[in-house]
């Protein structure tokens, strides 16, 4: 019932002005199925103390429990992200810049990346895993990544530096003290 009462809003809410023609109904559907999984578990979340179970048992569910609600909100956030890019892209494809079409799938990488971290950290922190120290040990780890990798690390800033500055675009034909060629 929660999921096709949600269907239901979020295909309405698809069809407003601002989300007409913009959002793929495909994920629509995972949204609304997603939250109704979450809405369900809440409540046995919320019930489980109440039929008084073992503290043993009760514990496991509930920390079983915690684990599902991190799966799925990471699920809910990466269709969120979803999501925004099938909007975003509607949008993209009429501007005239080649630039945001470059940008966006970066931006979508990058900000799923970050979702993805973030829920294996929350469901380490359900298991008492000392973050602490984790944290500290790839800290120390990206610091020798960092090290070894200088010469990649100044190319990948060139790069944003020239793609910041916008000096040449795609095609264009170049020549640099020997080098001759046109920028793919």
């Amino acid at each position: 019932i929660t999921w096709r009462l949600l269907n239901i809003i979020f295909r309405l809410l698809a069809r407003t002005k601002l989300g007409k023609d913009h959002f793929d109904p495909e994920i629509i559907k995972k949204i609304s199925r997603i939250i109704s999984y979450m809405v369900v578990a809440f409540i046995i979340f919320i019930f489980i103390p109440v039929i008084m179970l073992p503290v043993g048992i009760s514990y496991y569910l509930l920390a079983a429990l915690k684990v599902f609600n991190t799966f799925f909100s990471v699920l809910l956030f990466l269709n969120l992200v979803e999501l925004a890019r099938s909007y975003f892209e509607k949008i993209v494809e009429k501007t005239e810049s080649k630039s945001d079409d470059q940008l966006l799938p970066i931006f979508i990488r990058i900000l799923k990346s970050f979702i993805i971290v973030g829920g294996c950290i929350h469901i380490l922190d359900v298991f008492d895993v000392d973050l602490t120290a984790l944290i500290a040990g790839l800290s120390i780890g990206g610091l020798a990544l960092a090290l070894a990798a200088q010469d990649t690390v100044k190319n990948l800033i060139g790069s944003v530096m020239i793609y910041a500055d916008r000096p040449f675009k795609i095609g264009d034909f170049i020549s640099s003290g020997e080098i001759v060629g046109t920028v793919e």
